[in-house]
């Protein structure tokens, strides 16, 4: 008897005009207050690049992957509505037309972190110095790290290499280290689809992905869409840098679904539940769209 891995395997796409029907209506659903246009086109456009990506051929992993997303790369934009004309009354005057603004939610699109981590101890920017082999980093509490351009932490002399030590108090006063301290203020806070923090994971991924350091020199770059999109893969498909060596095949397998568990890749076991229900959902919604092989 087949097991759960042939019940899921999945290559060929999905059926456009199911998928737009089914998105929109898990977002009315789940999101009713959100820019509606704007989040279906937003979701396709990540479905659609899992669907043709030969490295994520499950359909839970790709349902874990749109519930995490769907939770956690959200955010209100302002958008502009038009108000009609309206005749008098004999109650009111006639009015003009003109146009409201209204705060809605944009799901499915790389973002900064709510309040870019403020009271955590990413939150301070870190001064980063480029050097010919890598970068010195200084924070603000006065540690200082030196990173390699292949992203190895190295020893240097009156530096820090104790990692748990990484970070400072949010708010804290400058140190005297910081202050004097050569280097680009920067800060480190969520940013993408998966919401990577930590200097020290921007500068794994980016080393993972084949680009160096280049996200240490700038982390706005990870909420590029394509490159948010292969953080997302590196931690939760290979289990690098932010993942820790986790990955979605420890979680499902050929005789077990545990969308609750895989919430340990990304955040431990914050709002896991509420993730894998709906994980849930979106299995089911991948499901019914797919098209199946000949």
């Amino acid at each position: 008897m087949p097991g759960l891995n042939a019940k899921y395997h999945h290559t060929r796409g999905f059926d456009p005009a199911k998928l737009q029907t089914a998105i929109a209506s898990f977002i009315q659903i789940n999101e009713r207050n959100s820019a509606t246009a704007v989040s279906i086109a937003n979701a396709t456009r990540l479905i659609n690049r899992l669907g043709s990506d030969t490295r994520v051929t499950d359909i839970r992993w790709m349902a874990y992957m749109l519930a995490t997303n769907f939770l956690e790369s959200r955010e209100t934009q302002t958008f502009q509505i038009a108000v009609p004309a309206r005749p008098a009354t004999a109650k009111k005057a006639a009015t003009q037309a003109t146009t409201r603004d209204i705060k809605l939610w944009v799901l499915f699109n790389p973002i900064d972190e709510t309040g870019q981590g403020r009271g955590k101890r990413y939150y301070e920017a870190v001064k980063v110095e480029r050097i010919a082999d890598g970068a010195i980093l200084t924070e603000r509490d006065g540690d200082q790290f030196k990173v390699s351009n292949a992203g190895q932490v190295m020893k240097a002399a009156g530096m820090t290499t104790n990692m748990a030590d990484r970070g400072s108090v949010s708010g804290g006063d400058a140190s005297r280290k910081y202050t004097d301290a050569v280097g680009t203020p920067l800060q480190y806070f969520g940013r993408g689809l998966v919401q990577i923090t930590w200097w020290n994971s921007y500068v794994s991924a980016g080393v993972a992905m084949g680009v160096g350091l280049d996200l240490l020199f700038d982390p706005e770059k990870v909420k590029d869409f394509n490159v948010a999109y292969e953080i997302m893969i590196l931690g939760m498909v290979n289990g690098l840098s932010y993942a820790n060596g986790l990955k979605c095949s420890m979680y499902f397998t050929d005789t077990r679904t545990h969308y609750v568990g895989a919430r340990a890749m990304i955040n431990g076991t914050d709002k896991a539940q509420i993730i894998a229900d709906l994980a849930e959902s979106f299995e089911k919604l991948l499901l019914d769209a797919r098209l199946l092989t000949r």
